[in-house]
Protein backbone atom coordinates (compact mmCIF):
# COMPACT_ATOMS: atom_id res chain seq x y z
CA UNK A 1 0.00 0.00 0.00
CA UNK A 2 2.96 2.04 0.89
CA UNK A 3 4.76 1.74 -2.22
CA UNK A 4 2.12 1.61 -4.50
CA UNK A 5 0.78 -0.18 -7.06
CA UNK A 6 4.13 -0.29 -9.63
CA UNK A 7 6.47 -2.64 -9.68
CA UNK A 8 9.17 -2.23 -6.83
CA UNK A 9 11.75 -2.54 -9.36
CA UNK A 10 12.11 -1.03 -13.18
CA UNK A 11 13.90 -3.96 -14.96
CA UNK A 12 15.67 -2.93 -18.57
CA UNK A 13 15.85 -5.83 -21.02
CA UNK A 14 18.56 -8.60 -20.43
CA UNK A 15 19.77 -10.89 -22.88
CA UNK A 16 21.80 -14.00 -23.13
CA UNK A 17 24.59 -13.15 -25.35
CA UNK A 18 25.66 -16.97 -25.74
CA UNK A 19 24.38 -20.34 -24.90
CA UNK A 20 28.12 -20.82 -22.84
CA UNK A 21 27.02 -18.06 -20.25
CA UNK A 22 24.24 -20.37 -19.26
CA UNK A 23 26.87 -22.55 -16.99
CA UNK A 24 28.34 -19.23 -15.66
CA UNK A 25 25.28 -19.12 -13.53
CA UNK A 26 25.06 -22.55 -11.98
CA UNK A 27 28.17 -20.75 -10.38
CA UNK A 28 26.04 -17.89 -9.66
CA UNK A 29 23.24 -20.53 -8.14
CA UNK A 30 26.37 -22.18 -5.95
CA UNK A 31 27.42 -18.69 -4.05
CA UNK A 32 23.85 -17.68 -4.05
CA UNK A 33 23.28 -21.26 -1.50
CA UNK A 34 26.18 -20.05 0.57
CA UNK A 35 25.21 -16.80 0.84
CA UNK A 36 21.36 -18.17 1.72
CA UNK A 37 23.25 -20.32 3.84
CA UNK A 38 25.44 -18.07 5.78
CA UNK A 39 22.48 -15.34 6.10
CA UNK A 40 20.40 -17.44 8.01
CA UNK A 41 23.25 -18.73 10.45
CA UNK A 42 24.04 -15.58 11.22
CA UNK A 43 20.30 -14.33 11.68
CA UNK A 44 20.43 -17.34 13.90
CA UNK A 45 23.64 -16.90 15.69
CA UNK A 46 22.80 -13.55 16.30
CA UNK A 47 19.80 -14.18 18.08
CA UNK A 48 21.37 -16.48 20.55
CA UNK A 49 24.04 -13.74 21.13
CA UNK A 50 21.88 -11.37 22.12
CA UNK A 51 19.80 -14.16 24.37
CA UNK A 52 23.29 -14.65 25.88
CA UNK A 53 23.44 -17.82 24.74
CA UNK A 54 26.83 -17.77 23.44
CA UNK A 55 30.21 -18.66 25.70
CA UNK A 56 31.53 -15.31 26.35
CA UNK A 57 28.38 -13.37 25.60
CA UNK A 58 26.55 -14.60 28.46
CA UNK A 59 26.05 -11.19 29.86
CA UNK A 60 23.72 -9.89 27.35
CA UNK A 61 21.19 -12.09 28.80
CA UNK A 62 21.41 -9.47 31.96
CA UNK A 63 20.85 -6.25 29.73
CA UNK A 64 17.09 -5.32 30.06
CA UNK A 65 15.06 -6.05 27.29
CA UNK A 66 14.22 -2.68 25.84
CA UNK A 67 17.93 -1.69 26.03
CA UNK A 68 19.25 -5.21 23.07
CA UNK A 69 17.40 -2.80 20.34
CA UNK A 70 19.13 0.69 21.39
CA UNK A 71 22.44 -1.57 21.11
CA UNK A 72 21.32 -2.99 17.79
CA UNK A 73 20.37 0.36 16.59
CA UNK A 74 23.37 1.45 17.50
CA UNK A 75 25.76 -0.84 15.57
CA UNK A 76 23.68 -0.37 12.36
CA UNK A 77 24.02 3.54 12.90
CA UNK A 78 27.70 3.73 13.29
CA UNK A 79 28.06 1.53 9.96
CA UNK A 80 25.65 3.52 8.25
CA UNK A 81 28.09 6.47 9.17
CA UNK A 82 29.91 5.13 6.10
CA UNK A 83 27.92 2.74 4.48
CA UNK A 84 24.80 4.12 4.24
CA UNK A 85 23.34 1.56 1.54
CA UNK A 86 22.89 -1.05 3.71
CA UNK A 87 20.05 1.19 5.83
CA UNK A 88 16.55 -0.02 5.43
CA UNK A 89 15.05 -1.74 2.41
CA UNK A 90 17.61 -0.90 0.00
CA UNK A 91 15.64 -0.74 -2.87
CA UNK A 92 17.38 2.22 -4.01
CA UNK A 93 20.74 0.44 -4.07
CA UNK A 94 18.84 -2.59 -5.59
CA UNK A 95 17.76 -0.36 -8.16
CA UNK A 96 20.61 0.98 -9.06
CA UNK A 97 22.82 -2.36 -8.95
CA UNK A 98 19.77 -3.54 -11.37
CA UNK A 99 20.08 -0.27 -13.96
CA UNK A 100 24.36 -0.46 -14.03
CA UNK A 101 24.87 1.96 -11.69
CA UNK A 102 28.69 2.23 -11.29
CA UNK A 103 29.80 0.35 -8.20
CA UNK A 104 33.58 -0.88 -7.78
CA UNK A 105 34.04 -4.49 -6.85
CA UNK A 106 35.20 -3.93 -4.02
CA UNK A 107 31.99 -2.12 -2.62
CA UNK A 108 30.02 -4.82 -3.64
CA UNK A 109 31.84 -7.13 -1.80
CA UNK A 110 31.44 -5.00 1.30
CA UNK A 111 27.86 -4.32 1.11
CA UNK A 112 27.19 -7.99 1.05
CA UNK A 113 29.04 -8.77 4.02
CA UNK A 114 28.05 -5.93 5.64
CA UNK A 115 24.13 -6.41 4.85
CA UNK A 116 24.72 -10.31 6.23
CA UNK A 117 25.79 -8.81 9.40
CA UNK A 118 24.29 -5.83 10.22
CA UNK A 119 21.05 -7.84 9.20
CA UNK A 120 21.56 -10.46 11.55
CA UNK A 121 22.69 -7.79 14.41
CA UNK A 122 19.31 -5.82 13.93
CA UNK A 123 17.22 -8.87 14.09
CA UNK A 124 19.05 -10.64 16.85
CA UNK A 125 18.71 -7.45 19.12
CA UNK A 126 15.10 -7.71 18.66
CA UNK A 127 15.03 -4.20 16.22
CA UNK A 128 11.92 -4.53 14.10
CA UNK A 129 12.44 -5.59 10.87
CA UNK A 130 12.32 -8.18 7.69
CA UNK A 131 14.29 -10.86 6.19
CA UNK A 132 12.94 -10.65 2.24
CA UNK A 133 14.35 -7.25 1.62
CA UNK A 134 17.67 -8.24 2.86
CA UNK A 135 18.09 -11.13 1.12
CA UNK A 136 17.24 -9.49 -2.48
CA UNK A 137 19.85 -6.99 -1.38
CA UNK A 138 22.39 -9.85 -0.79
CA UNK A 139 21.63 -11.32 -3.79
CA UNK A 140 21.36 -8.55 -5.87
CA UNK A 141 24.94 -7.16 -4.58
CA UNK A 142 26.59 -11.11 -4.65
CA UNK A 143 25.02 -11.18 -8.39
CA UNK A 144 26.82 -7.80 -9.60
CA UNK A 145 29.99 -8.51 -7.88
CA UNK A 146 29.63 -11.70 -9.41
CA UNK A 147 28.92 -10.14 -13.20
CA UNK A 148 31.75 -7.96 -12.74
CA UNK A 149 34.43 -10.32 -11.99
CA UNK A 150 33.34 -12.40 -14.78
CA UNK A 151 33.36 -8.90 -17.09
CA UNK A 152 37.27 -8.92 -15.63
CA UNK A 153 38.09 -12.24 -17.55
CA UNK A 154 38.98 -11.06 -21.15
CA UNK A 155 38.28 -14.24 -22.62
CA UNK A 156 34.47 -14.42 -21.14
CA UNK A 157 33.78 -10.31 -21.36
CA UNK A 158 31.84 -10.77 -25.24
CA UNK A 159 29.85 -13.77 -24.44
CA UNK A 160 28.27 -12.04 -21.22
CA UNK A 161 25.46 -10.14 -19.82
CA UNK A 162 26.39 -7.34 -17.89
CA UNK A 163 26.63 -7.31 -14.04
CA UNK A 164 22.68 -6.25 -13.59
CA UNK A 165 21.83 -9.27 -15.23
CA UNK A 166 23.75 -11.63 -13.09
CA UNK A 167 22.56 -8.94 -10.15
CA UNK A 168 18.57 -10.11 -10.97
CA UNK A 169 19.52 -13.70 -11.30
CA UNK A 170 21.83 -13.44 -8.11
CA UNK A 171 18.54 -11.61 -6.35
CA UNK A 172 16.21 -14.39 -7.55
CA UNK A 173 18.35 -17.08 -5.84
CA UNK A 174 19.14 -15.70 -2.56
Amino acid sequence: ICLGGQPAFALPVYEVRSPWELPLYLGLGVLASLVSLTYTQLNQLARRCFQGQIPGLGWLDAVPKPVKPIMGGACVGLVALHWPQIMGIGYETIQAMLQDVEFSLSLLVILLVLKLVITAISLGSGLVGGVFAPAMFLGASLGAAYGKVLGLLPALSVYIAAPPAYAMVGMAAV
